[in-house]
């Protein structure tokens, strides 16, 4: 099951698996997200390599042509494999079992793996928040240049609200399994979750599911 997009649900008779991109509760660095995307960063580590690449060719023999042709083939295929391997979109995979919960977070190298107890969890809550730029005028300025290169960032230099999916802890911690500018997918995810638990037998107390929207 998906919903436009935003996040997957796998529903069987043992587990629920919700695996989304949409799930950082911040607003971010204005720079990183504005200039330094994954097509970005993938392209700086291509052109270093094969620029180094070439230099160290070019100390030894004299590029011709073919040389030329060779290392802008090599840029292009380095390149494709940053972006599809390295830097690629890894989902953040949260599971809910009829004794526990797992979620595993995007990594590209350590797997990083955290499981609760259902008891552990106090509630699984739909909550706003509002992320307000901290240097405006920087922002500003950053707008004013992409919009010099043709790139368009919507309301990049204006508050922006967030509608996210909580589970909180009984140690007084949280975590953020999926944020949306769209209430309703929020608390309709919300739904499917609590429909799940019902299904399966876990008695569902009126604190469990709590939103403040």
């Amino acid at each position: 099951m998906t919903l436009d997009g935003t996040y997957k649900l796998i529903i069987t008779p043992g587990h629920l698996t919700l695996k989304t991109f949409f799930y950082k509760a911040e607003k971010g660095s204005i720079l990183h997200n504005a200039l330094m995307s994954r097509e970005a960063t993938s392209l700086i580590v291509a052109s270093f390599m094969a620029g180094l690449l070439f230099v160290l060719f070019a100390i030894e023999f004299r590029p011709g042509i073919f040389e030329y042709a060779g290392f802008i083939m090599l840029f292009g295929l380095l390149f494709l494999f940053l972006r599809m391997s390295i830097f690629k979109e890894r989902p953040l995979e949260v599971t809910f079992f009829k004794d526990g919960i797992r979620i595993r977070y995007p990594s590209f190298i350590i797997k990083r793996v955290e499981i609760f107890n259902i008891n552990q969890v106090k509630s699984i809550s739909v909550i706003k928040r509002i992320f307000n730029i901290e240097n405006p005028e920087g922002a500003e300025i950053v707008k004013k240049i992409s919009l010099q290169h043709g790139t368009v960032i919507p309301d990049f230099a204006e508050s922006q609200e967030l509608y996210l999916l909580l589970l909180e802890l009984e140690d007084g911690t949280n975590r953020v399994i999926y944020a949306d500018r769209m209430p309703e997918r929020v608390k309709h995810l919300q739904g499917e979750i609590k429909k799940w638990l019902s299904l399966i037998g876990i008695q569902i107390n009126k604190d469990l599911f709590i939103s403040e929207i």
